[in-house]
């Protein structure tokens, strides 16, 4: 019994001895629904970051709509819009759940853990369109998130959260989901 109580103590001790308990540094390439991007995170504090990223992004889109006139004609229009667009920004993060996730003994490896942010992205005119507005387009984005990493390297993130942005002259603001692989270095 005493030695099962001395290894107990002794994992305890190692796990927390090893556990990340502030941000760590990291640069990753990140592959998300219809886009590949370069992330470089270095912390600003204990539990934030900025992250300094760019690569491509992609849109795909589908309309349909009908209208109808006093005479009972039908008019039908369907169509699908997509375009490639180069992409640079930065987000500040604040993981708040990373000490906490260390002391649980759960993973924190390469910044494991829950987020709140800020991400400010400047999408270029498109590279490729079809059917599709290409102005620049700026977008300031506060919003949830989750990082999990795997295997030291491979990781899945989710945010969620408002698109506040600006395309040529017009404004408008949007709910956001974004889902992400990656591999970090």
């Amino acid at each position: 019994m005493k030695r099962l109580l001395l290894t107990m103590i002794a994992g305890v001790l190692s796990i927390s001895l090893f556990a990340q308990t502030h941000v760590e540094r990291n640069q990753s390439v990140a592959l998300d629904v219809l886009g590949l991007q370069y992330y470089n995170e270095t912390p600003v504090g204990e539990y934030s970051t900025f992250i300094f990223h760019g690569g491509l992004a992609g849109e795909l889109a589908y309309s349909s709509s009908s209208l109808y006139f006093n005479n009972g004609e039908l008019y039908y229009g369907e169509y699908w819009a997509s375009s490639v667009r180069g992409t640079i920004g930065l987000e500040y993060r604040y993981y708040y759940n990373l000490g906490k996730r260390a002391r649980k003994g759960k993973n924190t490896r390469k910044n494991s853990a829950n987020f709140i942010s800020v991400n400010l992205q400047d999408y270029t005119p498109a590279m490729y369109s079809h059917n599709m507005d290409t102005k620049n387009i700026v977008l300031l984005t506060p919003s949830w998130g989750l990082r999990r990493v795997y295997d030291n390297s491979l990781y899945i993130e989710f945010n969620a959260g408002l698109a506040i942005g600006l395309q040529g002259s017009d404004f408008g603001m949007t709910p956001t989901a974004n889902f992400k692989f990656g591999y970090t270095f």
